[in-house]
């Protein structure tokens, strides 16, 4: 653990460097340690910055069903529309 950053609950850019060059590859207990930071510090740094791709996906996949929710009430509203012309 550093010793340095143990009681620094900021994020240095060379502790944002690093979790970002590890995530995925090392426990998140083992960057926490590393960093002098909680697992749970660590996770909601991720998650607060969209650093793992799967919340990535979901996001997406959330925004591409809204898209569709969308382009098909505006087609029904279209499709009323012209049959009552």
């Amino acid at each position: 653990m550093n010793s340095s950053n143990k009681h620094n609950n900021r994020w240095r850019q060379e502790d944002i460097t690093f979790l970002q060059e590890n995530y995925g590859k090392i426990s998140l207990e083992d960057i926490g340690e590393h960093l002098g930071k909680t697992p749970m510090a660590v996770r909601l740094y991720v998650l607060r910055h969209r650093l793992d791709d799967r919340h990535q996906v979901r996001n997406c996949l959330s925004i591409v069903s809204a898209i569709w929710r969308i382009s098909l009430l505006a087609s029904s509203s279209i499709r009323r529309r012209e049959s009552t012309k």
